[in-house]
């Protein structure tokens, strides 16, 4: 892999020379050990195994022998993009480890944002008081390298936000209008990759995403592999169509050679439960025929996703007919609400606030509650049932899959605390580490973090992170493994995870003992 990321410039040292002390897992998944990792200017100086007498004055000693050590975590799979610029505290993600995000998923980033598009995102974000005054990703990365964000950050550039910055003369169809649009993505996404973009995302299963072709979609990879970058992929359908959906991102992979990043990976709904051995058996011949292949999941069996996106999905039930309310359509409707769980779908946001956190069941008619929803169309956002739990131990056990919050950074007070919110975004990595690690033994401490760590690192071409390493910066997680936990839930989704006694991003602690944060915002934008 010759993709090297760096920053402009190195991290403020603003911490004293100190030593953590604990039992040390140092991302290559190899045992644990009794041992120290010694940092000073934001560096791990040192790494040894068991414990010194002494050591320099100018070291403070943190730690205790019952304690894990573990490179920061990595959210492969974030949504930060504006709410970094709103509260770069980034603090649902550092309380649960990590120390690292990669924005821009599932086909949208904030940038590049032509100016005509400036009116639209103000009405979205003029309540936190943020105004998108930016245009190119430089500009963006820059204001957010300014806003000093408690983690790094790494950014993809989504096709859709691409494709909204295409003029009329751009986007034209019929004979030799679809050759043009491509070439002009093209020169859009090389334009970002020099200015530093980590590679593309798809959201191939939204209206943007939909209408786009096999050609611009494998052209568009193939410019991501020129420059050994990602592209990462929200797939068409993660419900009854996901054989078609995954075999089109394999089929891509295997053509344009790119690094694929499998985004939360999954199945929705009844159909889909059925394939996921099948799903699995794509991802293993493929990897062997050469694709180059990671995923992400969040462990969790909700999906967060708009109307109708999502309600399709999870309900199997085509989006046109969702628009009709036929009798066949209510027929399909009461069958998913009443025999398939439906009823415990969750509204998030919606032009009514006063529904936000309600769950269809405590309405008095659901169904009618339902068409007044899909009617909304993507104003609304909600927690859909039907991830299938064996499917989600199943993808777990593949040693390509890591995790991602598939959330953006919110608060426990302030401008990021409001409304409902999937208790991912406060859970997610303690979820992981406690359910499947601790209680299920369905991994080692070693191999999780591994997961969590340099194996993201190195896959997104992240250079001197990732491992627990001398020479390379001071991310660095300490946890107990006996009481590491998610406490968030979809009724108390604001709620910090526990167990987790430090967090230090370049050599920086951003998260004391008693999830409690200093304050301190020592992150960086990593460029490519």
């Amino acid at each position: 892999m010759e993709c090297d990321a760096s920053t402009k410039e190195e991290p403020v040292p603003k911490e004293k020379p100190f030593l953590l002390r604990g039992q040390v897992i140092d991302g290559t998944g190899r045992k644990a050990f009794p041992g120290e990792v010694w940092v000073e200017e934001g560096r791990i100086v040192r790494v040894r195994s068991g414990f010194s007498r002494s050591a320099p004055r100018r070291y403070s000693r943190i730690g205790t022998d019952c304690a894990f050590i573990a490179p920061g975590f990595i959210d492969t799979h974030g949504h930060s993009d504006h709410f970094l610029l709103i509260d770069p505290r980034a603090e649902s993600k550092v309380l649960q480890g990590v120390t690292t995000e990669v924005i821009g998923n599932c086909g949208s980033s904030a940038a590049p944002l032509p100016p005509r598009l400036h009116k639209f995102w103000m009405r979205n974000l003029v309540r936190f008081g943020l105004a998108p005054e930016w245009e190119s990703l430089s500009e963006y990365i820059e204001l957010l390298a300014r806003a000093h964000p408690a983690v790094n950050v790494v950014t993809l550039v989504g096709h859709a936000t691409l494709a909204a910055g295409l003029g009329k003369q751009e986007n034209v169809s019929g004979r030799g209008g679809e050759a043009k649009r491509v070439r002009c993505l093209m020169e859009r996404f090389r334009k970002c990759l020099d200015e530093g973009a980590a590679g593309i995302s798809f959201g191939l299963a939204y209206p943007e995403g939909l209408t786009a072709g096999w050609d611009e979609v494998l052209a568009l990879a193939r410019t991501a592999a020129e420059a050994d970058r990602i592209a990462a992929f929200h797939v068409r359908d993660e419900g009854a169509g996901i054989v078609a959906a995954v075999n089109e991102m394999l089929e891509i992979g295997a053509r344009s050679g790119v690094r694929i990043q499998y985004s939360h990976i999954k199945t929705l709904g009844k159909r889909a439960e059925r394939q996921g051995a099948r799903i699995e058996r794509m991802l293993s011949r493929a990897r062997e025929e050469g694709v180059r292949l990671s995923a992400d999941l969040y462990p969790y069996t909700f999906a967060a996703m708009t109307f109708p996106e999502g309600l399709s999905q999870a309900s199997g039930i085509p989006p046109a007919q969702l628009r009709v309310p036929t009798t066949r359509t209510r027929d399909a409707l009461r069958r998913y609400l009443f025999e398939e769980g439906g009823l415990r779908i969750r509204i998030f946001d919606a032009p009514r606030k006063e529904w936000c956190g309600q769950r269809l069941c405590d309405f008095r008619d659901p169904i009618e509650k339902l068409w007044g929803l899909i009617r909304m169309g993507r104003a609304v956002t909600a927690a859909f049932p039907g991830i299938s739990r064996a499917n989600l131990d199943r993808f777990l056990r593949l040693d390509c899959v890591a995790i991602g919050t598939d959330a953006a950074n919110r608060s426990r007070e302030g401008a990021l605390h409001y409304g409902a919110v999937h208790p991912r975004a406060f859970g997610t990595f303690p979820r992981f580490l406690n359910r499947w690690v601790r209680r299920k033994k369905a991994l080692t401490w070693e191999n999780a973090i591994h997961r969590i760590t340099s194996r993201p690192a190195e896959w997104f071409g992240l250079r001197d992170r990732g491992l627990l390493k001398e020479g390379y910066f001071a991310d660095i997680v300490l946890f107990r493994p006996d009481k590491i936990e998610d406490r968030a839930t979809f009724s108390d989704p604001f709620r910090a995870p526990v167990g987790i006694e430090g967090v230090w991003v370049n050599g920086v602690r951003v998260v004391e003992r008693g999830g409690r944060l200093t304050g301190r915002r020592p992150g960086v934008v990593i460029r490519f």
